[in-house]
């Protein structure tokens, strides 16, 4: 059995990786040879993957979940036994993860001849990495979302808090109903009687 440990440091808070760590039918976008993962309820998933042209479906338990902190697995079949991630703040706005893998590397399906525990390091290494670029990426396509709204829907996001103001474009509108209704009854000022 190997033990088998990687770190990385993501430019997002703790709390944000742990909350995408937890979105498990996400792991595809990041883990190779991963097609699907189903969360069958609050501690096992069913995963399903092809290595090396290999269908391989098996099922997993949570077996620690610390809220920010560690997310501890252990698998029923499947090329990994067991692992861990934890997670640290590097500063207010950085994470570090750690992951540790138990395994017997023979087990995993290699479509490279060589060192099957240096594979498997490597694989655990590249999937870290896609997972360090999905997180960053997402956060600053959030963070350009943010930066780029317009003033209507920053009007709009303040009404939905309902606190009794009117955006600017209903207060023009009422001020037309305003001068419509004071104007019902009245002859238009361009009216010419007949006679």
């Amino acid at each position: 059995m190997a033990r088998i440990q990687q770190s990385i440091d993501i430019g997002v808070p703790v709390h944000v990786v742990y909350q995408q760590l937890m979105q498990f039918e996400d792991y595809p976008r990041f883990m190779q040879d991963v097609e699907t993962v189903h969360q069958l309820d609050n501690t096992h998933l069913h995963w399903s993957a092809k290595m090396s042209y290999q269908p391989l479906e098996w099922d997993s338990e949570i077996v620690e979940q610390i809220p920010d902190r560690c997310i501890a697995w252990r698998n029923e079949g499947g090329p990994m036994q067991s692992g861990k991630v934890e997670l640290q703040p590097v500063g207010d706005s950085q994470a570090r993860l750690t992951m540790t893998v138990e395994c017997d590397p023979a087990l995993v399906p290699a479509e490279r001849s060589g060192n099957p525990e240096q594979m498997v390091a490597m694989r655990i290494e590249d999937d870290l990495a896609r997972f360090k670029q999905f997180m960053e990426e997402r956060d600053a396509d959030v963070q350009q979302q943010q930066a780029t709204q317009s003033p209507a829907s920053l009007s709009q996001a303040g009404q939905d808090e309902d606190d009794g103001r009117y955006s600017i474009a209903e207060e023009q509108n009422f001020d037309q109903q305003s001068d419509q209704a004071r104007r019902v009854g009245q002859m238009p000022l361009d009216f010419d009687p007949p006679g």
